[in-house]
């Protein structure tokens, strides 16, 4: 049976990795993979993977025009390199959904779910109406382009669940949703949420019984960043993959059946 590895970035967040790698751990992809950047936010994590030559598919709720009115990244976009959608990941996809933005003009935590965006019952929230999309459908995308998917990163303020959801669907039960058979990515980064049910609903959507990931590190983020190294144009979760550095661990992987509320008790989460 095929190991998978996973990593979680604290904020936390767990990395998971499958063993599709061979000897590959470091250095640039020279365009021939993928990445999705879930939740893409001001487009640190994308920049990273661009920097490592990953096609990126950069997808926000938040129109993304801002960044692509500047030269180098219009370049970008019409080399194929980076391809922006501006869509709400759910839990379905082609309706309409609101999404609410940070009520602090930080912009740093604006999501589907009112109650997790600053200012919630204190300022009056600006919300859009955006097309929802589920993340199956994001890798469906790549897919037929034939570019193999490298690594998925997902930070979607309390809907993380549900892409994985959506995801292990696809990857465990293909003919649900028609289309292709749908692999897991080589890597996978996600937030953990610091509530139990929806801890409870993301872990089993990646393990064994969900993607199948066999192997994880959790990463505290907010300590291993790339921004602390490279500057803040660098505005990332940190590295990826075999170079994400677990809590305890360093650039060793541990089990899935490692993870227990003993383990996360000592994460720290802020």
């Amino acid at each position: 049976a095929q190991a998978r590895y996973v990593v979680g970035q604290c904020e936390p967040v767990p990395f998971f990795a499958t063993t599709r790698l061979g000897g590959r751990k470091r250095g640039a992809f020279n365009w021939t993979a993928a990445a999705v950047d879930a939740g893409a936010g001001g487009l640190g994590d994308t920049l990273h993977l661009l920097s490592r030559q990953l096609r990126v598919l950069a997808v926000d709720a938040q129109p993304l025009e801002p960044y692509w009115g500047r030269r180098s990244w219009r370049a970008l976009v019409a080399s194929g390199r980076v391809e922006p959608l501006q869509r709400a990941i759910s839990d379905t996809a082609g309706a309409r959904a609101e999404f609410f933005l940070d009520g602090s003009n930080q912009g740093m935590m604006s999501s589907l779910d009112a109650r997790t965006v600053p200012g919630f019952g204190q300022l009056e929230l600006k919300a859009l109406s955006v097309e929802t999309i589920t993340c199956d459908l994001l890798l469906r995308r790549l897919q037929s382009q034939g570019l193999p998917v490298h690594y998925v990163k997902i930070d979607l303020e309390r809907y993380d669940a549900a892409c994985l959801e959506s995801l292990a669907s696809a990857v465990r039960h293909p003919g649900a949703r028609g289309g292709a058979p749908l692999s897991a990515p080589e890597f996978l980064s996600v937030e953990l949420p610091g509530e139990m049910e929806l801890a409870t609903r993301l872990l089993h959507a990646v393990g064994p019984s969900g993607l199948g990931y066999r192997r994880v590190k959790i990463c505290r983020q907010r300590l291993f960043n790339l921004r602390l190294a490279k500057g803040g144009r660098y505005a990332a979760s940190g590295p990826f993959g075999h170079e994400a550095a677990d809590f305890l661990l360093g650039e060793e992987w541990r089990g899935f059946g490692d993870l227990n509320a003993a383990l996360f008790a000592r994460i720290e989460w802020e």
